[in-house]
This record gives C-alpha cells, structure tokens and sequence, in this order.
C-alpha cells in the first residue's frame, strides 16, 4: 500500500514528468535528486508517494501501474 500526500514542490526545482501511465492515472516525476510518483485525488489535489532514489521510485510506478492494469481488465471482464 502506497502513502500518498499532498504534493509538495522543492522550491526552485522544476518537477520532470518522467512517464504517465494509461488514463493518466500515475505520473513517475523527479526533481533531481528526488525521484516520486504523482496522481490526483478524488478533490482535484495532486499528491505524491514518498520521495525517494530512482530505484525505489520505479518499483512504487511499477506495481502502481499493475494495479491499474488490473482494474482495466477487471472492470472489462463485469
């Protein structure tokens, strides 16, 4: 389960969309050094998952972007 908050940008760093999954659901961004994973909320806020290095970053869009995968097939198969 991911922890997702309200996003909170680094003053002078500019927020790099990296890549954006199907629907646009997830969005993997850095600012450098930071690497995060973006999507917004049922109220319109754009929160992000726990900043983090590149590695841990990917792993968070990968199994995020799974997820919705899933959805998507679940929601054909009804």
């Amino acid at each position: 389960m991911h922890i997702w908050k309200p996003h909170a940008p680094n003053a002078g760093r500019r927020r790099r969309v990296i890549e954006v999954s199907c629907c646009d659901e997830y969005q993997l961004c850095s600012e450098i050094p930071q690497y995060f994973v973006t999507r917004w909320d049922k109220t319109g806020r754009l929160v992000e998952t726990g900043r983090s290095d590149y590695s841990t970053a990917v792993e968070a869009w990968l199994a995020l972007g799974a997820q919705h995968r899933q959805w998507h097939r679940n929601r054909a198969a009804s």
